[in-house]
């Protein structure tokens, strides 16, 4: 068997029930079957991290290409693992069963992962770069945390247009908050990360679990809600940055992001 023509399958569907097409699309002569996990609403942060992490530890190193599908959480992580170890990453089009399936580089499948979608009878929208940045963040399924925030809703709801907070808090880990109370002379600074469009304040940390969560969004006039941010943690105002941030919230930014930042990878040494 070459390098050349096997494939590992992260996917839920094995591959003996494959379509003819999905193996021509993948060029699989051998495929080693190992599904991700699925997540489980009682499992701590770090319990997820390891079961995809052993997942992706035996993916065969001659495996150059990756099929990955299932619950967008699990998936953005073992794609970020796999990158890392220099695997091409791809998700299916179709069921891998059904005789029409293909495949597209993870890049674009990931988008198409992030689409708008209805939850809990409420139609959701987002800016796919930022809401797809926090997901490493999250120890949930996206679409139950969205659950979650349908059932917080306010009545009557904010009008349209108007920014608004929904808060909460589960019996269990929603994900990692990265929000860190400076101590007198705590080095920080400002960096853009990734999938965001302005400068944060930012400290050599690591993230801690937390049970809390916050979403941020904008109703519109069709009663879309447009998901502006949803993060694992409490309530922060919006960054110094921001150019969304109203004239009356800048003193409180800048008063709230001198003292706190974000927890981040220390800055390359110049």
């Amino acid at each position: 068997m070459s390098a050349r023509g096997r494939v590992a399958n992260l996917g839920p569907v094995p591959s003996e029930r494959w379509s003819a097409a999905m193996r021509r699309a993948l060029d699989a002569e051998e495929v080693v079957d190992l599904p991700l996990p699925a997540p489980d609403r009682d499992a701590a942060p770090e319990d997820i991290d390891r079961a995809v992490a052993e997942v992706v530890e035996r993916v065969p190193g001659d495996a150059l290409r990756v099929l990955v599908a299932g619950e967008p959480t699990v998936v953005v992580r073992a794609v970020d693992a796999l990158r890392a170890r220099g695997f091409s990453c791809y998700a299916p089009t179709a069921d891998p069963a059904d005789p029409a399936a293909g495949v597209r580089p993870f890049p674009g499948a990931e988008d198409r992962a992030l689409e708008a979608r209805t939850v809990a009878g409420r139609r959701f929208s987002w800016e796919r770069a930022h809401l797809r940045a926090h997901l490493a963040d999250l120890a949930v399924p996206l679409d139950a945390l969205l659950a979650e925030v349908v059932a917080r809703l306010p009545v009557p709801e904010p009008p349209p247009g108007e920014a608004f907070a929904v808060t909460g808090q589960l019996d269990r880990p929603v994900g990692w908050s990265r929000l860190v109370a400076l101590e007198p002379g705590q080095r920080a600074w400002w960096g853009r990360r990734p999938g965001r469009r302005v400068p944060s304040h930012l400290v050599a940390a690591e993230p801690v679990p937390t049970p809390d969560f916050t979403a941020w969004l904008r109703r519109e006039a069709s009663g879309e809600l447009r998901l502006i941010t949803l993060y694992a943690g409490r309530p922060a105002p919006r960054e110094i940055h921001d150019p969304d941030i109203p004239l009356d919230a800048i003193d409180d930014s800048i008063a709230f992001w001198t003292r706190h930042a974000l927890a981040a990878d220390p800055p390359p040494e110049r």
